[in-house]
């Protein structure tokens, strides 16, 4: 048992990084400023998967991009959804773009979930 720890210890460490580092000064707003400087996907990127989407199936539950949605848990925490304007959508993933917030957000902000373990629904406009 402890040489298969070694091993999966050695492999995990081995594997190549899919995140960029970038070294800040934290007493500056360069941080800021860098961050401005990158321009959003208009398609974000998405977790490669070996299985096709099922946009059919999707458009026909209302989960096309541009949607208006919910996404929150399917078990503990499922009262409290994100919302948000769909961007993506793949069998591994969904991605977001937030709803905006009273204050104005410095930065575009994306949003990943995975797909498993997660409710995406159309939300439902008031019928008052």
């Amino acid at each position: 048992m402890h040489r298969w720890f070694l091993d999966m210890r050695k492999f995990l460490a081995e594997l190549s990084s899919m995140e960029t580092r970038r070294e800040i000064d934290s007493s500056d707003d360069e941080w800021l400023t860098q961050i401005k400087m990158y321009e959003a996907a208009a398609d974000a990127p998405l977790v490669p998967t070996p299985v096709q989407a099922h946009e059919e199936l999707d458009a026909k539950n209302g989960l096309l991009p541009g949607t208006k949605v919910s996404v929150a848990p399917d078990d503990t925490g499922r009262d409290d959804p994100t919302f948000g304007t769909l961007i993506a959508l793949s069998p591994e993933e969904v991605v977001i773009k937030p709803q905006e917030l009273e204050s104005k957000a410095l930065v575009d902000v994306r949003l990943h979930f995975p797909r498993l373990g997660f409710v995406v629904q159309p939300q439902r406009s008031s019928r008052l």
